[in-house]
């Protein structure tokens, strides 16, 4: 009995050992979670409402033009597509939270954009919740990206709406996640350097 138990407890030690090597994450990988997590250290309140905002606005007939915005109107005769708060830092690059919703309400969406100082994506996490599915959920995926551009990883998870408990085997309305993976591609960037 001893000696099973000795053998089941090496074994298992070794898969462990085995599996964690061909876990390893790459530099890559490794270095965009170092400058994700510095970005954690300085995010706040405080610093996200020193954030600049830009709106993805339509409006008109059946709201067929639509246009981006720093200010937002007060008459209110417009649907807020997409909201973005932009927070920059010398050292650490830029990032933006995007606010994304329909104006049925069957889908809402909130995702983090990160940039290096060089004005490269090198992270986006995504979080949808929706009714275009089998089963309510709420879907997040993360996107990791080397320096030219090229997506690296993608995981995805889904849960049930409101729960952190998986769906083993989701069947959710596809969509894509919007991202630009320079700075100067943002549909906002003229904006945004009038505000410089």
């Amino acid at each position: 009995m001893k000696v099973v138990c000795k053998l089941f407890v090496s074994t298992f030690l070794l898969l462990l050992l085995g599996s964690s090597a061909f876990a390893q994450d790459t530099p890559e990988i490794i270095k965009i979670r170092e400058q994700f997590q510095s970005w954690q250290k300085i995010l706040n309140k405080e610093t996200i409402s020193k954030g600049k905002n830009f709106y993805f606005v339509s409006f008109g007939r059946n709201y067929r033009e639509a246009i981006w915005f720093t200010v937002l109107d007060e008459s209110g005769d417009y649907f807020v597509w997409q909201t973005i708060t932009l927070i920059k830092d010398d050292k650490l690059g830029l990032m933006f939270y995007s606010e994304e919703s329909s104006p049925s309400r069957d889908w809402a969406g909130f995702s983090e954009h990160y940039y290096w100082p060089t004005g490269k994506l090198f992270f986006v996490y995504c979080k949808w919740n929706t009714f275009l599915a089998d089963e309510a959920s709420t879907i997040e995926r993360r996107l990791y990206f080397n320096n030219d551009g090229k997506l690296i990883r993608f995981l995805e998870s889904v849960y049930k709406l409101g729960t952190r408990e998986k769906i083993p085997e989701p069947n959710y309305m596809p969509f894509d996640v919007i991202y630009w993976k320079n700075i100067k591609e943002l549909p906002f960037y003229n904006l945004l350097l009038k505000e410089q």
